[in-house]
C-alpha cells in the first residue's frame, strides 16, 4: 500500500470512528444492528485504518442512519442525508443553517460543535447560578434586616468571591479541552508520521532502531493523556459541586432566629468567615492540583524531546549506513 491509500484509510477510519460515537452504538451493537454483515474483526481492521470498508457496508449504513456513503469513503459531500425540516426556511435561519452546514461538513467540525456545546451549556449552568446570588446582592439594599444591610460590603465581596471563583475553575476545564485536542493531533502525527510511514520507508533493522528511539515517547504521550483526561474528570467535577452549591448569600433562617441585631451580626460575620475559608480553602486545592498537573508537562518535554530523539535515529541510522572508509 502506498502512502496516499494509506492516508485515505486513515481518513476513513476517522470517520467511521466518528460515526459510530455519534450513534452511540458499541461495536456489538452496530454489528447486531447491520446482521453482521462484516465480522468483528473486518470492523477493527476498518477502524484501524488497515482496509476500507465496502461500498456496500456504506449504502448500507446510509440507507440505516442516513450517515451518507460517499462521505464515509471519500470525505466528499455532506456528512448527513439532507432532512426537508432542515432544508426548509421554518424555524431556521441562514446563521444557523450556515451552522449545520459547516457541522456537517466534517468531522473535526462536528466535534468541535459538539465541544462548544458542551462548554456552553456548562456556563449557563454556572452563570444561572451566579444570577440567583447576584438577585439576592439586589435586594440586600432594600431589606429592613440591620444585620444584613450593615454587611452589605462583606456581602459584595462575597459575591465576586463566588463568581470569580467559578470562573476560574470554568477557565481551567477550556484550558484543559484545548489541551486535549491538540494532544490528539500530536498523537496522530506522531503515529502517522513517525511510526507507520517510516514502517513503508525503511528496512526492518533501521525501523527496529528507529522505534527504540520513539518508543519511550509514545509511552509518555499515553501518560499524558491519562493525565489529561483525569484533570478534565476534576475540572468537570467541581463545576458540578460549585452548580450544586447553595448561594453564599443565602443565609437561611439562622440569622432571624438570633434575638438581638448584635447577636445577628455576630453569627453572620461568623458565617461569612466560615464561608470565604471554605472557599479559600477549595481554591488553594484546585490551583496545587493543576501547579502539579503543569509541573509534570513540563517535564515530560514531549515536542521537544521528540524532535531530538528522532533527529538522532535518523542521524544513527544514516551513519550506519555510510560505506566505510577503510
Amino acid at each position: 500500500m502506498n502512502a496516499s491509500a494509506a492516508l485515505k484509510d486513515q481518513g476513513t477510519a476517522e470517520r467511521f470512528r466518528f460515526f459510530l460515537s455519534t450513534i452511540k452504538l458499541e461495536r456489538d451493537e452496530f454489528l447486531a444492528q447491520i446482521d453482521h454483515a462484516i465480522t468483528k474483526s473486518s470492523l477493527l481492521s476498518i477502524l484501524n485504518g488497515h482496509r476500507r470498508p465496502s461500498r456496500a457496508l456504506a449504502v448500507l449504513i446510509q440507507r440505516i442512519w442516513g450517515f451518507r456513503a460517499d462521505f464515509l469513503l471519500t470525505g466528499e459531500g455532506g456528512m448527513w442525508q439532507q432532512h426537508e425540516s432542515l432544508d426548509s426556511d421554518i424555524g431556521l435561519s441562514s446563521e444557523e443553517k450556515d451552522i449545520i452546514s459547516f457541522m456537517r461538513s466534517s468531522v473535526a467540525n462536528a466535534e468541535e460543535i459538539r465541544s462548544v456545546k458542551r462548554k456552553s451549556e456548562i456556563w449557563t449552568q454556572l452563570f444561572a447560578r451566579t444570577q440567583v446570588v447576584l438577585d439576592q446582592l439586589e435586594a440586600l439594599v432594600g431589606s429592613k434586616h440591620d444585620g444584613l444591610r450593615n454587611a452589605y460590603p462583606v456581602m459584595v465581596a462575597l459575591a465576586l468571591e463566588d463568581a470569580l471563583d467559578a470562573a476560574g475553575h470554568f477557565g481551567q476545564y477550556t484550558e484543559h479541552f484545548h489541551e486535549k485536542r491538540v494532544q490528539l493531533l500530536v498523537e496522530r502525527f506522531i503515529d502517522r508520521f513517525a511510526v507507520e510511514l517510516p514502517r513503508q520507508l525503511l528496512q526492518p533493522d533501521e525501523y527496529k532502531k528507529s522505534m527504540d528511539f520513539i518508543r519511550p515517547l509514545l509511552t509518555r504521550l499515553k501518560e499524558e493523556r491519562k493525565l489529561l483526561n483525569d484533570s478534565l474528570k476534576n475540572c468537570e467535577q467541581n463545576l458540578e459541586a460549585i452548580r450544586q452549591l447553595d448561594s453564599p448569600l443565602d443565609l437561611g433562617g439562622a440569622i432571624h432566629g438570633a434575638g438581638t441585631v448584635n447577636e445577628q451580626q455576630m453569627l453572620l460575620v461568623s458565617y461569612l468567615q466560615s464561608r470565604l475559608q471554605h472557599r479559600i480553602k477549595r481554591i488553594d486545592e484546585a490551583t496545587e492540583t493543576s501547579l502539579e498537573y503543569q509541573q509534570k508537562r513540563k517535564a515530560n518535554k514531549i515536542s521537544a524531546e521528540f524532535g531530538v530523539r528522532l533527529s538522532d535515529s535518523q542521524i544513527n541510522i544514516h551513519s550506519n549506513n555510510q560505506p566505510s572508509s577503510n
